[in-house]
């Protein structure tokens, strides 16, 4: 970066900003947190009132950050080119607007193309602006205790989104809902001269078009890849994709693994491309400060893997607690608020009374919390009823989550070189929105592949099943996830016996409940192998020099 960036990139003091800055950004981050959450709230408001399909409320779930995390890096560079308070206020308007449009929509084809789309927009622009005016505007503990407030609003964001966005929906719909937040984008819009205005960097970084197309292609085509495996499959074609006449299946295997491989390769190339940029004295994209500090990649991962699990738990607990048990959107909302009040005491109470402590030694707590909190939520998983295991391990998985969110973005901010500090927020951006899609993503696909696999696998091997019922149940293709009110609905339309029903309802719901309590272990498992890449994490108070 030119000397000139440099020096137009030095923060304001914070004695200047105090803390109505932080106020305002808390303020833009609880909105957009709020707004995450309708979608999994709203599911079975979106399936009787738009004719939605699970699968449409899964890719209406990951359609923001598929979109964030494609261009959030891209986003970061126009903070420095036009200034990150105005970009900020942008992404607020296009969130607005796109809440707007999924309040009125009429479809979820418009839900998904319009609505959810703008919102991404909304997000690719305002969250990264979120951490960079953070990281730009404190220093010090300062800047501790702002990062731990923006962790601890992602607990807040649990009261609005999931207790007081699930009351209004089951009240009066989620038209109002998605109508409310619109009008909290509006005002965080409102509130944004109570942040510093950051003047553009001079001279204006411009923006590296060929990185640009790069880093959003490989982003955009590892999340493909992940996403798209519900319906592609994840090897054996589930769905063959055919464009002008050809048939999208080469080696006859799916095309989601391709797709991820091929974004590996641009991603190299990517890297490769930004050496050359920064060489020539340009801006890059992604700096290289962020890959070779080896702290700072910790801080990437243990984003990545923070919002993987808050992506899992979104999809997981919400289609449990409406599907499998029938419970409305409020009680949904009930259930998470506990994870949310673990996430508040555990993110805003960590720089305040251990600021001191080891940023190394508080993730691994966290790792371990938020581990032992998810072997308790899959144990306590049950088909008719919740449990206390389920609650306790709520709690702990969100007092587990934000400890490690009350260090992983200050880390990425504090450990990075201070000419790269500005394009903290689109990388701290891009590790959430790819970590939030992977979880979706992910537990998705192997909800669908271990309940289809092991609804088959107990029907088969029923002896009091006849010949033609096991038949149907061979031959018949992924099984989907719907609510035993549906599937009695649906056996009663068959000419099955009342006997072999039954035999049918029972291996359902057995397969379904252990489907899901697979995603649950499954997601303990990345927090326990993530355990074994906190080596690199800084052991001293961030802020001071390394000895």
């Amino acid at each position: 970066m030119s000397r000139g960036t440099e020096e137009s990139a030095s923060p304001p003091k914070a004695s200047v900003a105090g803390y109505g800055a932080l106020v305002a950004l808390c303020i833009a981050l609880l909105a957009s947190l709020t707004e995450t959450s309708l979608t999994p709230l709203s599911t079975r408001a979106l399936v009787s009132t738009l004719g939605a399909s699970l699968e449409q409320v899964q890719i209406a779930q990951t359609i923001y950050p598929f979109i964030a995390g494609s261009f959030m890096l891209a986003a970061a560079v126009l903070g420095l080119r036009y200034g990150m308070r105005r970009i900020l206020v942008m992404g607020a308007i296009a969130y607005a607007a796109g809440s707007f449009i999924s309040a009125a929509s009429t479809s979820m084809t418009v839900f998904l193309l319009a609505g959810r789309v703008l919102c991404g927009v909304g997000g690719t622009l305002m969250t990264p602006m979120i951490f960079a005016l953070a990281a730009f505007t404190y220093e010090g503990k300062q800047r501790a205790v702002a990062f731990g407030a923006l962790a601890a609003t992602t607990g807040l964001a649990v009261l609005t989104g999931f207790i007081g966005a699930g009351a209004v929906i089951d009240a009066w719909g989620f038209r109002v809902a998605f109508t409310l937040v619109a009008i909290m984008f509006a005002g965080s819009a409102l509130l944004c001269p109570l942040i510093p205005r950051d003047p553009p960097a001079k001279p204006r970084p411009r923006l590296d078009g060929i990185g640009t197309l790069l880093s959003v292609a490989s982003i955009g085509l590892v999340l493909f890849g992940f996403i798209s495996s519900q319906t592609l499959g994840v090897i054996t074609p589930r769905t063959i994709p055919i464009i002008f006449g050809l048939r999208l299946k080469p080696f006859g295997i799916s095309l989601s693994p391709f797709a991820i491989i091929a974004g590996g390769v641009i991603w190299w190339a990517f890297i490769r491309w930004e050496r050359r940029v920064e060489a020539r004295g340009a801006t890059p994209v992604l700096p290289s400060g962020f890959l070779k500090n080896a702290s700072v990649r910790s801080g990437m991962l243990l984003n990545v893997v923070q919002y993987f699990t808050i992506g899992a738990i979104l999809f997981v607990i919400p289609m449990y607690m409406q599907i499998i048990l029938g419970r409305n959107a409020l009680e949904t909302g009930l259930m998470m608020l506990l994870a949310g009040i673990g996430i508040a005491i555990g993110s805003l109470g960590t720089p305040i009374m251990a600021s001191n402590a080891s940023p190394k030694r508080i993730c691994q707590l966290g790792l371990t919390v938020a581990l032992v909190g998810l072997i308790a939520v899959a144990r306590g998983l049950e088909t008719a009823t919740t449990n206390f295991l389920l609650i306790i391990g709520l709690f702990m998985v969100g007092c587990g989550l934000d400890l490690i969110g009350s260090q992983n973005a200050n880390i990425v901010a504090s450990e990075a070189p201070v000419e790269a500090r500005a394009q903290s927020g689109g990388v701290v951006g891009t590790t959430r929105s790819i970590g939030s899609a992977l979880g979706a993503a992910v537990v998705g696909t192997l909800l669908l592949v271990t309940l289809t696999s092991g609804f088959k696998t107990s029907v088969l091997g029923e002896q009091v099943l006849s010949a033609r019922a096991q038949q149907a149940v061979a031959v018949y293709g992924s099984v989907k996830v719907v609510s035993s009110p549906q599937l009695k609905i649906f056996l009663a339309k068959t000419k099955l016996s009342p006997s072999e029903q039954n035999v049918i309802y029972r291996n359902y719901e057995a397969a379904r409940l252990q489907a899901v309590r697979y995603t649950v272990l499954l997601t303990a498992l990345v927090m326990l192998v993530s355990l074994f890449g906190t080596g690199s994490l800084p052991k001293r108070r961030l802020g001071l020099p390394a000895t």
